[in-house]
């Protein structure tokens, strides 16, 4: 493992989950037959539905937004996706710097990108009257890039051989953080209706996530000083930043670490309201069985929900290091080469501390959920056909 590729990449390619476009797959989680998946937006949506139970098997999203790298659009075929063997171009890089698939946007603002990859397994939502029940599980893995400067974005994409960038004092103040986190969940979810009465309709929902964390990964950049005078050489100024992680690996050995399977855990929850203007007044309706529960049409309904409010506690196999204003110099980096993690992590504190414990600070961390404020807004427009923007 090359150190200037291993340094700059653990920097650009973490992050603090905060970016807003968290919540995807809307083609399952909007709509009147949205079901048990609806409660992804907003836990209040049950008893919206046109059904009144609904059976989730599986089901699952793959989710990339980012403003740094990006595609021609006479290059980009949404039809390479299906092919047996997925290839993209491949473009001369910049300045000598190789070969690359993507095109980098040369901007000098921050860059940010999300990356989401989703299956939701067996899961039910049942209504009773006023009452919904549901039930989910599912695997999750996120990946957030918040605020990184447009100059480590370059050298963590395309080396320190990027000579526009070599020999100049490169110092950033800002806080940029970036965060990656696998886990499973298991949830339980209830909607209740707590006003109907003529034309208007109140409901609220809650879902209460238990969460198991498999990986986590985090930095923090409170501040940066530093210069690359040529392709071999980094020398840091001063460095203000925390990091943290927890992975499947031995560290002294890079091989799979299989001792537990879950290396922490932590709680998730969704809260939200919805409020419905009804078609005609509302008559409730008396029903003796649940599949004869009645379904009144709606002029609107507007939603409002926070979801992913939680966090996970990594506390089995977490290693968790700061660097507080300090400097170093990096010489001959083409030639450095890691056996395994332990040993960069040892580098790093010799490098800023001149010893191989100063920059360890703990064995356990916090990884904050996608937390998002959800909006909901449907329209019936006419007959069968209805308008929803989120």
């Amino acid at each position: 493992m090359k150190l200037r590729h291993f340094f700059f990449t653990l920097i650009f390619t973490a992050s603090l989950c905060s970016s807003v476009s968290g919540q995807e797959m809307l083609g399952t989680v909007l709509g009147n037959y949205s079901g048990v998946n609806g409660i992804q937006l907003n836990p209040g949506s049950m008893l919206n539905s046109r059904t009144y139970l609904d059976i989730n098997f599986l089901s699952a999203d793959f989710f990339v937004d980012n403003n740094y790298l990006y595609l021609d659009k006479r290059e980009y075929r949404f039809t390479r996706f299906f092919q047996s063997t997925l290839e993209f171009p491949i473009h001369d890089g910049l300045y000598g710097t190789g070969d690359r698939q993507f095109y980098q946007n040369d901007g000098k603002g921050n860059k940010n990108a999300y990356q989401q990859f989703r299956v939701n397994g067996p899961g039910a939502m049942l209504i009773v009257g006023r009452h919904a029940f549901g039930l989910t599980t599912g695997f999750r893995s996120v990946l957030s890039l918040d605020r990184v400067p447009y100059d480590i974005a370059n050298f963590a994409y395309m080396g320190l051989t990027f000579t526009p960038q070599q020999n100049i004092n490169f110092s950033n103040n800002q806080s940029s953080r970036g965060a990656e986190m696998t886990w499973a969940e298991i949830g339980l979810s209830y909607a209740y209706s707590l006003y109907q009465r003529n034309f208007d309709k109140v409901t609220i929902g809650l879902s209460v996530r238990r969460l198991f964390g498999y990986a986590g990964l985090y930095t923090k950049m409170n501040s940066t000083d530093y210069i690359v005078p040529n392709d071999t050489t980094l020398h840091v100024n001063n460095l203000n930043a925390e990091f943290g992680y927890c992975l499947p690996v031995a560290y002294d050995k890079n091989e799979f670490w299989n001792e537990k399977l879950f290396k922490g855990g932590g709680f998730g929850f969704d809260l939200g309201v919805t409020y419905t203007r009804y078609l005609r007044p509302h008559y409730g309706e008396y029903f003796d069985q649940l599949c004869a529960q009645p379904y009144e049409d709606y002029v609107y309904r507007l939603g409002v929900a926070f979801i992913d409010i939680g966090a996970i506690r990594f506390k089995d196999h977490a290693v968790k290091m700061a660097i507080q204003d300090k400097g170093s110099d990096w010489e001959n980096l083409s030639d450095i080469q890691f056996r395994n993690i332990q040993q960069f992590s040892d580098t790093i504190s010799w490098k800023f501390y001149g010893d191989k414990t100063s920059a360890y600070k703990g064995n356990n961390f916090y990884i904050w959920l996608p937390g998002a404020l959800s909006i909901q807004f449907d329209y019936h427009y006419y007959k069968n056909w209805y308008v929803n923007g989120s």
